[in-house]
């Protein structure tokens, strides 16, 4: 997905930019440069420096239905929120896969849904992204079915 960039609504807000990564998870830029993440507990932070000297603190939150930043309780979306079908459509494939090839269908299925939550964010028209969600499921299945005897 294309990163998101963005300022705080109040003066001397650097320029923030979040680039979401299902995968790697998302990396947030100040200004261009790459900001380390820090800790509050388990809690995930990127601190914000202010130019008067004060800090913000920026949590991602919903990074499967559609990544938001918030500051001070302030939200910014980052990337579009999933309709409820295709967040549906999405997991099928690491349900429907191993119930037909087996327990391989496991991997094979959840790479299919993980590429699946990217699809599905795609501006593109939705019987598009339905036919290649179908194309990507039976993939995920003949994968597994070719690779389970095997014995990976």
């Amino acid at each position: 997905m294309p990163p998101t960039t963005f300022r705080l609504h109040e003066p001397g807000s650097p320029e923030i930019t979040v680039t979401p990564d299902l995968f790697r998870g998302p990396r947030v830029a100040l200004d261009g440069v790459p900001a380390p993440p820090a800790r509050d507990g388990l809690a995930l932070y990127w601190p914000i420096p202010m130019a008067d000297g004060t800090e913000r603190r920026l949590r991602l939150t919903g990074q499967l239905v559609g990544l938001q930043a918030i500051v001070d309780g302030t939200s910014y979306p980052v990337e579009r929120r999933l309709a409820l079908w295709e967040l549906v459509l999405a997991v099928v494939p690491i349900g429907l896969v191993p119930a037909l090839v087996g327990p391989i269908g496991l991997l094979t299925g959840g790479i299919a849904t993980g590429l699946t939550f990217g699809l599905f964010r795609l501006p593109r028209a939705a019987w598009l992204r339905v036919a290649i969600w179908a194309a990507l499921t039976a993939v995920a299945a003949a994968a597994g079915a070719v690779v389970g005897p095997i014995g990976v």
